[in-house]
Order: structure tokens, then C-alpha cells, then sequence
């Protein structure tokens, strides 16, 4: 009996406790006056680079993977908000693959449109990568048109099957 009148003491105590009010913390003895004004300027980050994907095609036929279509879409509508972004195209010849990485890149607050090349030729010989800076990209029945890339001209990515 003695333990259960000391168990409900106890248990009477720590609801009692838990009821009572917390206290409020001190009210300031200021207000400021102003707003403090930043010393320096904010920088803004720069959007990230959106991975249009990679399309696969076989000599200049159109591109048969599933997301190609897809994945030149993304390019496109990224080159026409002036955003970051890239697409991989893989061209597989018989004894050769050319791998180009189209990025859009803002530099000096203007949309930079590179191709990056890098060709390699059976056996697993790779050729020095090379990069040219294209004029633009068009847009030609549901395809790509890379235009003026350095020394490889225009280059055509067709709308895929």
C-alpha cells in the first residue's frame, strides 16, 4: 500500500510539473531603428548545365533509341531560353565511333553554343579531342542543325525514327 501511495505521489507531482506555465524570455530592452544595409553585393549562382542525354546513330541515319527524339528536344528548348546544356551523339561508323558533346554555356552574359569531338578508330586507337565554337542550332523537321562548327561545319543530327 505504501509503495502505490508513493507511485501516485510521484505520478501527481510530474503532471503537476508538466501543467505549469514555461516562461517567457525577456522582452528586448531596444528595438532597432533600421534595417542594416549589406556592405556587399549578392552573387547569384550560375544555372545548372541540364544533361539532355546521349543519342546513338549509326553513320548519318536517324537516331533509333527510344529518348533520342526526347533528348533533342531538350537541347532545343533549352537553346531557345538561352539555358546550360548538353547532349552527347555518338556516330558509329564501321571501324570508327565520333563522339560529340554539344553544351550550350553562358559566358559573358551570352549562350556560347561548343562541340567537343573525340574520335576513335578500331582497335581503341582515340584521336586527339578537338572543339569548335558553332554559330547557332536550327531547328529542321523535328531535327538538329549545328551551324558553322569550326572546321566541321554543319552538322546534322536528324529528327529520330
Amino acid at each position: 500500500m505504501k509503495r502505490v501511495f508513493i507511485t501516485l505521489a510521484i505520478l501527481t507531482l510530474l503532471a503537476a510539473a508538466c501543467a505549469a506555465p514555461t516562461p517567457t524570455p525577456p522582452a528586448p530592452t531596444s528595438a532597432p531603428t533600421s534595417i542594416p544595409t549589406p556592405t556587399s553585393t549578392r552573387t547569384v549562382a550560375p544555372a545548372t548545365t541540364q544533361d539532355c542525354g546521349t543519342i546513338h546513330m549509326r553513320g548519318p541515319n536517324a537516331p533509333t533509341d527510344a529518348t533520342a527524339q526526347q533528348s533533342e528536344d531538350c537541347l532545343w528548348n533549352a537553346f531557345k531560353q538561352s539555358q546550360p546544356a548538353k547532349l552527347v551523339v555518338s556516330i558509329m561508323g564501321v571501324d570508327t565511333t565520333e563522339t560529340h558533346t554539344f553544351a550550350l554555356e553562358i559566358k559573358s552574359g551570352k549562350l556560347v553554343v561548343t562541340d567537343t569531338v573525340t574520335r576513335t578508330i578500331v582497335p581503341a586507337r582515340t584521336m586527339p579531342t578537338e572543339s569548335y565554337t558553332c554559330t547557332g542550332i536550327e531547328q529542321r523537321q523535328g531535327g538538329l542543325v549545328f551551324k558553322s562548327c569550326g572546321d566541321e561545319g554543319d552538322l546534322v543530327v536528324p529528327a529520330a525514327k
